[in-house]
């Protein structure tokens, strides 16, 4: 799928949110779930596919994906800021201010 949204940039692409974001807006789950849902019910949704493409990182980043697993915190802090960041990608709407994600152009 061609998106229209600003890529991760060459700072930014080692990291998880960056991988796990664009691995996410190329799903086509991810997208049926972002037109047909408004936001609290995708990240609802989300958040089983999302934990998988989180975990699926493992080999790449197995610092970030251990402190993820084991640490709710940073899960509660991660999860709503992925839902954002994909949300707003996969309906190609501008993101909540103040998230920390690159805007979709």
């Amino acid at each position: 799928h061609d998106r229209n949204y600003t890529p991760c940039t060459p700072d930014t692409t080692l990291s998880t949110g960056c991988q796990v974001r664009e691995n996410a807006v190329r799903n086509e789950e991810v997208e049926r779930m972002a037109q047909s849902n408004e936001f609290e019910d995708f990240r609802r949704g989300a958040n089983k596919l999302l934990h998988g493409l989180v975990v699926g990182q493992l080999g790449d980043n197995e610092r970030i994906v251990e402190r993820f697993i084991a640490d709710r915190e940073f899960q509660s802090v991660v999860l709503p800021l992925l839902a954002q960041a994909i949300y707003a990608t996969a309906r190609r709407a501008p993101e909540p201010s103040g998230t920390g994600w690159s805007e979709p152009r």
